[in-house]
């Protein structure tokens, strides 16, 4: 299973994860998920997906994610898509590592940083042949959730904030 889930838009290229889709092997399936504020661009997905060889694997559950939603996408799914044209960093890379899941992105804005071993890769920018050999990898793989996880707490809160505001109360005294 390979998922897409968050906020459907553009900047996103979920159109470039539809585009994949043939090319994942017969036995995958790509979930998308999630609120699509564009209505133009729904229709282009609805449309894409429709017209794609493989339309009966891509399905597009539409609308809002309670978190014990996007939960129970994260623990099925044996990879993320995150083919984003664009962006600094996302929430829900963060959400992939917590429940052990590997993301293959797009190299755009920080991913690279994250992205190594078993936490996932990126490939270039609109590359759709890499996309998909390295979604097809990795939901092949077995990658042991608990080492992602692991690698994960290091981005918890507490972990990230705590010394900022150890050195801003330094600072007050």
């Amino acid at each position: 299973l390979v998922l897409f889930f968050g906020s459907v838009l553009p900047y996103k290229g979920v159109d470039s994860l539809v585009e994949a889709a043939p090319h994942l092997g017969d036995a995958a399936h790509v979930h998308i998920a999630g609120y699509c504020g564009d209505r133009s661009y729904e229709k282009e997905l609805d449309s894409a997906i429709e017209r794609s060889p493989v339309r009966d694997r891509i399905s597009f559950e539409k609308g809002f994610l309670t978190e014990e939603r996007v939960s129970e996408l994260l623990c099925s799914a044996d990879v993320l898509a995150m083919p984003y044209r664009g962006i600094d960093q996302s929430g829900v890379l963060f959400a992939a590592m917590r429940h052990g899941l590997p993301v293959v992105a797009f190299d755009v804005g920080s991913f690279a940083d994250y992205l190594r071993g078993p936490l996932g890769t990126v490939v270039p920018p609109g590359d759709i042949p890499a996309l998909a050999t390295a979604l097809r990898a990795f939901a092949r793989a077995d990658v042991p959730r608990d080492s992602i996880q692991q690698v994960a707490r290091r981005y918890l809160w507490s972990n990230t904030v705590r010394p900022v505001l150890e050195e801003y109360d330094r600072q007050q005294a």
